[in-house]
């Protein structure tokens, strides 16, 4: 309720006293809970699990007022969470997902997941979720589900523009220049395969374990000295490129000496600071991070289409391009989403709704396929069969049966609301039709339908 969330006072000693204890409330801490396991699990809903549960805790203190006890509220709310999962929901199916690979059937799942985070968005970012999803799921083997991770989705974010000027790369994209003069590798240079070498440490000459002193009596020393430290990198850099390496990633510093012989023999040289990203670039091109500056084995070396550098926003990008050709099916282990918009704040919703769409497309792949109506139908119908099998029950368990029913309306309840609708007219219109079994039946938050409902199915 509001008195645990809200603190009394301005005073700031006060109120951080007041937000320890939220941490030690014990309702706090469930609802905590309750939000980062639906989180973990299904990475959406967290608002519906926080939202129905305060329902349910301001349910139990009117039916404690009632008089009933603590035992027999909990036995009403578990038989009720029983009848909801075995009955009332299975009841509401109005489809399932035949087909992972059916892009119409995706972008139908998508655009209501889409429209409740970012409403008005979804026809421009249905279809760079679908795209980028279907491009990184392995298909089913041997009649199982097929292989998806909402992790290969990844997200890149360019302020400028519009969020129609957003587009799918089948690879990733960092938001950095080359560090060599040479910007492009792959289809366009004549390239068939782009060789890629991920370095884990840095490009330079390594130093001893032990502090040591060189002593140089003459000139002739410190040029000798100099010499020796050129051909050392010069036989480093030249092994590399007689592996077949085009493009060199390294994960540390890459000194002046190793971009000169980098140059020299023609590659292409890119440095990424993050040991995820770098990760994330392994498991891409199907590369191997080295923690040694030498020649890769051919299993340690990735491959690409191409590697460029291109202009967005007025940034310069690196793209690495892993998708695979046409006739393998054009999939490929990563896939960026690349975002613009005009704000930051805009981007970040953006990336919040992106990754919502993509845990849907993962739940309907390769968790559960079914379909059920939005727009608060599927609560009220599940609702008004739990308050009908709660008036079926004997006992005091009844009152509790009901209210859980009855904290299901809160949905439909706050899409009236939040859309400028009579809440109470909403829901009395809403009960009306699922009283004559038009279970499909949800709140138009456009407020163009007569008494502001719809077949939402």
């Amino acid at each position: 309720s509001c008195s645990i969330l809200d603190s009394p006072t301005k005073n700031p000693k006060v109120r951080k006293r007041h937000r320890t204890n939220w941490r030690l409330n014990p309702a706090v801490r469930m609802l905590s809970l309750a939000s980062e396991r639906q989180e973990g699990e299904y990475g959406d809903g967290t608002n519906l699990a926080l939202t129905f549960a305060g329902e349910l805790l301001g349910a139990s203190e009117g039916l404690i007022r009632m008089g009933l006890h603590t035992n027999e509220i909990v036995g009403g709310y578990r038989a009720a969470a029983a009848h909801l999962l075995d009955e009332a929901l299975p009841a509401c199916v109005c489809g399932a997902l035949a087909d992972a690979g059916d892009r119409a059937a995706l972008l139908r799942i998508v655009r209501p997941v889409l429209a409740g985070k970012q409403y008005g968005m979804e026809e421009i970012l249905a279809p760079l979720v679908v795209d980028a999803c279907m491009g990184t799921m392995e298909p089913a083997k041997h009649g199982g589900a097929p292989s998806f991770s909402v992790d290969d989705v990844r997200v890149c974010k360019i302020m400028g523009g519009s969020p129609s000027k957003s587009c799918v790369v089948r690879g990733m994209v960092f938001l950095r220049d080359a560090e060599t003069s040479i910007k492009r590798k792959g289809e366009d240079t004549g390239d068939a395969e782009v060789k890629v070498v991920v370095f884990g440490c840095g490009v330079e000459a390594s130093g001893t374990e032990a502090k040591g002193t060189v002593l140089m009596k003459d000139a002739n020393d410190l040029l000798s000295y100099n010499r020796s430290e050129e051909e050392k990198m010069d036989d480093i850099i030249k092994s590399i490129a007689d592996s077949g390496a085009d493009v060199v990633v390294s994960g540390g510093t890459v000194s002046e000496m190793a971009l000169h012989f980098i140059e020299r023999y023609g590659m292409m040289c890119v440095k990424i600071s993050s040991k995820w990203e770098l990760r994330r670039l392994c498991r891409a091109t199907g590369a191997s991070a080295l923690v040694r500056l030498g020649p890769p084995t051919p299993e340690e070396t990735g491959a690409c289409r191409s590697v460029r550098v291109q202009e967005i926003g007025g940034r310069h990008c690196t793209v690495f391009d892993v998708a695979a050709p046409e006739a393998a099916g054009g999939r490929s282990r990563v896939s960026t989403v690349l975002l613009r918009a005009s704000t930051q704040s805009v981007l970040n919703d953006l990336e919040r709704a992106v990754d919502d769409g993509a845990n849907a497309v993962r739940t309907a792949c390769c968790v559960d396929g079914r379909l059920v109506p939005g727009a608060g139908a599927t609560e009220m119908a599940t609702a008004m069969r739990i308050k009908g099998f709660g008036d079926r029950c004997p006992g005091l368990d009844q009152y509790a049966i009901r209210a859980f029913g009855k904290a299901l309306e809160v949905v439909p309840k706050i899409l009236a609301q939040n859309s400028g609708q009579d809440a109470t007219n909403v829901l009395a219109a809403l009960g009306a039709a699922h009283a004559l079994e038009k279970h499909h039946t949800g709140v138009d938050i456009s407020g163009e339908s007569e008494g502001g409902v719809f077949d939402a199915a």
